[in-house]
C-alpha cells in the first residue's frame, strides 16, 4: 500500500502518525517501509524523527549515499549507479 504525504500532510503529525501506526499493524509481515519525500526544508527530517520517537524504527538519510565531492569525477558518474 502506497500513501503519498501530500494526501495526509495537510493534517496534523500526530493524525499522519496515528495514520502510520494504523498501517503497521494492519501488516500481516510486520515490517513497514516509509519514504518521505520533499523540497529542501519542507521538514522531511523532522517528521521522520517525529515517527521514530513515537513508533521507533530507524530513518535512513538518502544524502547518506552521495558521493563527496572529490569522488565526483566524470568518469565515475558516467557509469550507471556511478554515484
Amino acid at each position: 500500500m502506497v500513501i503519498r504525504m501530500r494526501e495526509i500532510i495537510s493534517q496534523p503529525w500526530d493524525k499522519v502518525i496515528e495514520s502510520i501506526r494504523k498501517l503497521y499493524e494492519s501488516e500481516e509481515k510486520q515490517t513497514l517501509l516509509i519514504a518521505i519525500d520533499g523540497r529542501s526544508g519542507s521538514g522531511k527530517t523532522t517528521l521522520a524523527n517525529c515517527i521514530r520517537e513515537q513508533l521507533g524504527g530507524n530513518v535512513f538519510h538518502m544524502d547518506d549515499f552521495f558521493l563527496r565531492p572529490e569522488q565526483r569525477t566524470k568518469e565515475r558518474l558516467e557509469e550507471v549507479g556511478g554515484n
